[in-house]
Parts: structure tokens; sequence; C-alpha cells
């Protein structure tokens, strides 16, 4: 049978790694608000939902339970023709620039209407929030913007499997501050565009953890999620040992290797990001990966 593999997205680390500040799967929406998460619907008619719950029959979450994930769709607006504006906030986090927010994304496919999402930051511990479906309140720096021209198909449009979006922290300091990061579902003249989307896997990170790096020879990781499998391959030299860390900085296991292409057993890890510390031929190479 075909082995079948996947290729994440891998960030080679130098002089530094990321540590974790905060992780959700939104495996009980219910409980955001007591984890310090705030919902808006500022929307120019609000309507019958906010963020909520994802709804299997649109689409599966990224990982974990099948609806565990969280949804906003065109229901947020009562009116014809308005706009939606639906907000997730996160809790209060200490961030400076340069710092990462990591997250799943789709829409529903195929697309009849086509849908946006904003992610912006407001400095402070609780910056004043948007009133009205224009108003952005202090969150007035804007990280990242999907189909700002609201296209169904092609590049720059909504995704409509989950692909995972990073975006670099600015508009603060190169010190941590306390700010707030921001989803912003928002959609112009809904009778033409917005429909449902999905957000998933949101992580936040920051350059705190002490752990080096050395650049070493050309090298890949893959894994593969329905085997539970780290490959590993060096095209130029032999595998010596790979060590794997949560981003507390804790050692979860470590094992000795011998040849230029190694598989490694992470079925029994917990769903999560980890740090594989490769040694080959005198060389160091840390790598992040996300375990499903």
């Amino acid at each position: 049978m075909k082995k079948i593999t996947l290729l994440f997205v891998f960030l080679i680390l130098s002089h530094f790694v990321r540590g974790q500040i905060l992780s959700e799967n939104f495996d009980d929406v219910s409980t955001l608000s007591t984890a310090g998460w705030t919902i808006l619907n500022v929307s120019e008619s609000p309507g019958t939902t906010n963020w909520f719950q994802g709804d299997t029959s649109k689409f599966r979450a990224n990982g974990g339970a099948l609806n565990s994930y969280i949804a906003a769709d065109y229901r947020s607006a009562s009116g014809i023709g308005q706009s939606v504006s639906t907000w997730l906030i996160l809790p209060t986090l200490s961030l400076k620039n340069g710092d990462e927010l990591s997250f799943y994304t789709r829409t529903v496919d195929p697309v009849q209407y086509p849908d946006r999402l904003q992610v912006r930051i407001g400095a402070g511990t609780n910056p004043i929030a948007p009133t009205n479906s224009t108003d952005v309140g202090e969150y007035t720096t804007l990280l990242l913007d999907i189909n700002p021209t609201y296209l169904t198909t092609g590049a720059g449009s909504y995704p409509t499997t989950f692909t995972q979006y990073t975006v670099t922290v600015s508009g603060l300091s190169v010190t941590p501050v306390d700010a707030r990061l921001a989803f912003r579902y928002f959609t112009e003249d809904n009778t033409n565009n917005s429909d449902y989307i999905g957000v998933d896997t949101v992580v936040v990170t920051s350059s705190t953890l002490g752990l080096t790096d050395v650049e070493a020879k050309a090298f890949s990781l893959f894994y593969n999620k329905y085997e539970g499998v780290l490959s590993l391959k060096s095209p130029h030299s032999k595998l010596h040992n790979v060590t794997l860390y949560n981003l507390l900085g804790q050692e979860v296991l470590s094992k000795k290797l011998y040849q230029t292409e190694e598989e490694v057993d992470v079925l029994d890890l917990n769903r999560g990001i980890y740090l594989a510390k490769v040694t080959l031929e005198g060389h160091l190479k840390t790598i992040k990966f996300y375990k499903d």
C-alpha cells in the first residue's frame, strides 16, 4: 500500500526556539469566556449567531473531535446587504514584536459566497472594544486580512481545506507588554458575501525557550499522522540522535539513530507542538512540528 506522508511546515531555528504562550483547540467553545477569551458581535444588525462550536455538517475539525473548532457565519447579521463584524478576542497576553500567532482556517467547499477574516492586535490589558461594524476600537494594527477582495476561487481566496497561517506580531515594542490578539470575521454586503468559516489549532509562541541550535547540513523531517511516525532523512551524513521536547522545555522522548534515514514512533505523544533536536555528524538541528 502506498504510504501517505504529510509534509508539515517546519521552522528551522537559529540561536533560539519559540516558547508557547497559548494553545487552544476549541474542544468546548462554551469554556472560552472563563479562560479569558471575549466573543463580540458588532455587526450592522446583529443576528442570531456569534462565534460558535463547529458544525460537522459543514466540515470536520482539523484534528481531534470532529466538531473541535470554532465557527462563524452569515447569520451574525440579520439585515440584507449589511456588514458582518464578529470578533473572537484572545485573552490578555504578554507579547512583543516578533512573537507569532499560528492557526488553521477554512470555508465551505464549493464556495458560493466569499468569506473574509482579519487578525488584529490591540495594546494594553483590555483594549477598547469595537462598538459597531465599521469600528475596530483600539485594535488598530491589522496583522492579516484573508480574502479582502472577496474572491471565490484562485490565489488569495479563502481556503476550502484547513490551511495554516502564521502571523508575526508587530505594532508593539521589542520588550513584552500586555496586549490582545483578535480574529475579526468581517464581510461587507452579506447578501453577496459571507457564508461559513472555521478556525482551529490556535497557538501563540514567543522566543523565550533557552534551547540553542547550530546550523546543520541538508535535512528533512516528515510527520505521518496516520501512522504516528516521524521520518528523518539526512542525505549527506548519518543521524546520531533525536530528542523531543514539549514547549515547556521538558524532554518527552529520546532515541539513538544510526542510519541516514530513520523513523521515530510518536504515536503515544499528546497532540501539540514539539521541538525535535537532531544530531548528525557533530551538528545539531532543531525543528518545530505539530503532532496531530
